[in-house]
């Protein structure tokens, strides 16, 4: 419960119905005029200041000539020490890699994004 609470002080009310997520989504796309971010950079800033930090370094893995082609985005990338590998695949050769980090909630405890 303290964890649930924590989330709703820090982040406010952070559930989406399904129907409404396209709309949200749209939404935090949008750039401030106010703050030329959009809402999804300063959904990442508060993040950002509640969760702890490791050094950029950390997530060369992801940044390799082979990976990079996986992922998504070229400027998000999961810490090396922290992205997820699919099991029965090799990490060395790239096989087993997903732009993924896990992350714990009090509702998920091995839940990824």
């Amino acid at each position: 419960i303290h964890d649930a609470l924590n989330d709703y002080v820090t982040c406010g009310a952070t559930c989406v119905a399904a129907h409404d997520l396209r709309r949200l989504i749209s939404k935090l796309n949008k750039v401030s005029e106010d703050s030329e971010r959009t809402g999804f950079d300063e959904q990442f800033e508060v993040l950002q200041c509640i969760c702890q930090t490791t050094s950029s370094d950390d997530n060369t893995y992801a940044k390799k000539e082979t990976i990079a082609q996986k992922n998504r985005y070229s400027d998000r990338y999961p810490y090396s020490s922290k992205h997820l590998i699919i099991s029965g695949k090799s990490r060395e050769s790239g096989q087993g890699y997903i732009n993924a980090s896990p992350v714990q909630s009090y509702s998920n405890p091995r839940a990824f994004i």
